[in-house]
């Protein structure tokens, strides 16, 4: 009878034992990049928070034309977005420090492609600066950006008198006004020779004017 007792005892004692185990405190949690785990138990809670929708592959694709632009220049945006074709996208654009402009919604192709000129320096010289380009989808479950920039500035105080072009032979180098050929070692030493002679020509002008 006292065996059994006891026995009975160990088992109810076994039984505290593991449901305290079992019982996640909020203390004993810890957050991985990934999962919410319990150190106490040594098992894996749930899920972090949002991990699902980070992890989810978007499939489009925000570029503009060219990174760098002249304050005079175009600005075209093209947007891919295959898995949504002829859909609407909202299309934000922001200059650093600047509020953002809602440039309005735009729709996608039955390819789901969208080219776009946002900005016409032809039309409104265009601010030197950084700018970001956002572009949501109606629902909001697709997002995506892009940036560019503008910038001013001048070439060099050497300028040449002809466009340089490339030619087939060397030999075509004595032939016209500028131009350039690399097809072997001999072509590159005499381009090489032909526009070091324009440059002392136009040093020696510079010299004069002075």
């Amino acid at each position: 009878m006292n065996m059994k007792l006891l026995t009975i005892i160990i088992l109810f004692i076994g039984y505290l034992f593991t449901c305290q185990l079992a019982i996640a405190k909020p203390d004993s949690q810890q957050e991985t990049a990934l999962f919410k785990i319990n150190q106490e138990i040594h098992e894996i809670i749930s899920l972090k928070e949002n991990i699902v929708s980070s992890l989810t592959i978007k499939f489009i694709s925000v570029t503009t034309d060219q990174p760098l632009y002249w304050p005079n220049e175009e600005v075209f945006l093209k947007v891919v977005c295959p898995i949504r074709p002829s859909s609407e996208v909202n299309i934000s654009l922001q200059k650093k420090d600047s509020t953002p402009h809602v440039l309005g919604l735009f729709l996608l192709n039955e390819a789901g492609i969208l080219v776009e000129k946002i900005l016409s320096g032809e039309e409104k010289k265009l601010e030197a600066g950084e700018y970001r380009v956002e572009v949501h989808s109606v629902d909001g479950t697709l997002d995506a950006y892009t940036t560019f920039a503008v910038v001013e500035g001048a070439l060099g105080a050497v300028s040449f008198a002809y466009d340089f072009k490339e030619v087939t032979s060397p030999e075509e180098l004595n032939e016209v006004q500028g131009a350039w050929f690399l097809g072997n070692a001999a072509g590159a030493g005499v381009r090489l020779c032909h526009i070091s002679h324009y440059l002392a020509l136009i040093f020696r002008k510079f010299k004069k004017l002075r």
